[in-house]
């Protein structure tokens, strides 16, 4: 079954996700990445409203200086059993 994994990215054109995603879609055929860009500022806002709402996106790339307010917020999923 195919499946669709979102990420919300704010590093623009110096983006990691962006070139690693052709490889990544080639290695897991079933699988599309959908890397929607937002800016430093809509990504910090919007992050804990969609986690809040049912609605977060798969994965984000996150500064680091967010991560204790996101965590002790309870808006991160552990992934140790992953």
């Amino acid at each position: 079954e195919d499946q669709t994994i979102v990420v919300w990215d704010y590093y623009g054109s110096a983006s990691p996700i962006t070139a690693a995603v052709p490889e990544f879609e080639k290695t897991h055929t079933n699988i599309k990445v959908q890397v929607e860009a937002l800016d430093w500022d809509s990504m910090l806002d919007k992050f804990p409203v969609a986690v809040s709402s049912g609605a977060a996106p798969d994965l984000v790339t996150a500064d680091m200086t967010w991560l204790p307010t996101f965590a002790s917020g309870g808006l991160l999923s552990d992934l140790t059993p992953v």
